[in-house]
């Protein structure tokens, strides 16, 4: 049995609708519509799919695609579409079973899409997402096995302290935090599988060593940029370099 989808006739005067070309409002229509779009407004499709349902060229959809991102209308993250306004479309607030069904599909999405919607508007509180962090096995020891004592004890920086800015939490432990700002300015620096990558190694160490750091985000960028000026020794520091980067991290007040 087909699902209904049920568009509104103010569809054709909004104001963005009204600036797009045919193609484009014909993809649009196409992800709002499709046999694998859902209520939350997040699901996995490949572009050979779009390309075969729409008749339309891979590359003309890529194309398209980044306009649409561009004004944060959907967004395309490896195989997942996410419509970030849908979800307040379908008035859950008001609805209890389309609020029900809506986080039932949020919390079987892979962590690394929860991650992504954290911090793309989308328009349903991602505090309520249960999600189970979990991680591959290729785990490289940051920490490089020196016993480092680094007494900096705070779950949230100066920065966030003052503005009261929210930190989510990420790892499989559960033991990164970052504010939606700091991810989303990670992500755009390094992309989603390096910032994973950083994240996985970051929660491990500290379930391992029980380090503390007052600043998740600087304790990232700084790991960063000794494996950048190391290339060729695997990121091992001399003595003055590790007693630098304890300072360095020590100052954060």
């Amino acid at each position: 049995m087909s699902t209904q989808r049920y568009i509104s006739t103010s569809f054709w005067n909004d104001p963005w609708i009204i600036t797009l070309k045919p193609l484009e409002k014909y993809l649009y229509m196409y992800f709002l519509t499709n046999p694998l779009t859902n209520i939350a407004g997040v699901y996995e499709i490949s572009i050979k799919r779009i390309s075969f349902d729409t008749g339309m060229t891979e590359k003309n959809i890529k194309s398209i695609i980044l306009e649409f991102e561009k004004h944060k209308k959907i967004i395309m993250f490896k195989s997942f579409i996410i419509l970030p306004s849908w979800p307040k479309h379908q008035k859950y607030k008001i609805r209890p079973k389309i609020n029900t069904g809506i986080l039932n599909i949020l919390n079987n999405l892979p962590q690394i899409i929860v991650n992504r919607l954290t911090v793309s508007n989308y328009s349903y509180p991602m505090d309520r997402v249960s999600i189970s962090y979990g991680y591959g096995t290729n785990y490289l020891d940051l920490d490089l096995d020196l016993d480092l004592d680094l007494d900096l004890d705070s779950d949230i920086d100066i920065d966030a302290k003052k503005q009261n800015i929210k930190k989510n939490i990420f790892g499989e432990y559960k033991n990164v935090k970052l504010t939606e700002d700091q991810y989303s300015k990670l992500l755009t620096e390094w992309g989603q599988d390096k910032l994973d990558s950083m994240i996985k190694e970051l929660d491990e160490g500290i379930q391992m060593k029980g380090y503390k750091y007052t600043d998740h985000n600087l304790a990232l960028r700084k790991w960063e940029k000794n494996r950048s000026n190391h290339p060729g020794n695997d990121g091992m520091l001399k003595t003055s370099e590790i007693n630098e980067l304890i300072e360095n991290l020590c100052k954060v007040d």
